[in-house]
């Protein structure tokens, strides 16, 4: 398991979800750097990846514009570029 999930599993007494509902890409990106802001210092690249990438992403608004640009928002590349 993920050492970020496992953390965040421990932290919260086994009560964590590992996914995400968002209205716009936007805000899908703006809690990725908040997150990565976080993180960053305690895990390495890799680590992150395999944090996002496994985590369940839901767009929750009622927009067909919103719900296509979250599916096609991509994780990976995005995070890769925040941590340079």
């Amino acid at each position: 398991m993920n050492p970020i999930v496992e953390e965040l599993i421990k932290i919260k007494n086994g009560h964590y979800v590992h996914a995400l509902e968002v209205e716009t890409a936007y805000e899908l990106q703006s809690i990725i750097d908040t997150l990565i802001d976080e993180l960053s210092s305690k895990y390495n690249l890799e680590t992150l990846l395999d944090f996002f990438n496994t985590m369940q992403i839901y767009c929750i608004s009622e927009s067909d514009e919103d719900h296509t640009e979250v599916d096609r928002f991509n994780v990976e590349r995005y995070v890769r570029y925040i941590m340079g």
